[in-house]
């Protein structure tokens, strides 16, 4: 079975599908970013949401890719020390 990753590389192969999946912005790289560095340095999410001073739930809601806000966003990359590298289309919203 494959893994999220493992199929949305697959599936963004195609510049269609890519440029598509881009536009709907739910999981961007920078989202990714985020939950994978939370994982990754086995945080908890209370503690992560505390740190960038934004709602547990939000987090929860981000982490779900049931809603995303560049705001909270931000706050998480300032707070766990990430760049931010990549253009968000909701910046501009």
């Amino acid at each position: 079975m494959w893994s999220f990753r493992a199929y949305l590389k697959a599936k963004c192969a195609d510049q269609g599908f890519h440029a598509q999946y881009r536009e709907q912005c739910t999981i961007c790289p920078l989202t990714v970013l985020l939950i994978s560095t939370i994982r990754e340095r086995g945080l908890l999410n209370a503690d992560v949401a505390r740190g960038a001073e934004i709602d547990l739930e939000r987090l929860e809601l981000l982490e779900s890719a049931d809603r995303c806000s560049f705001d909270d966003v931000e706050k998480l990359h300032r707070s766990l020390d990430l760049p931010m590298s990549c253009e968000c289309r909701k910046r501009r919203q």
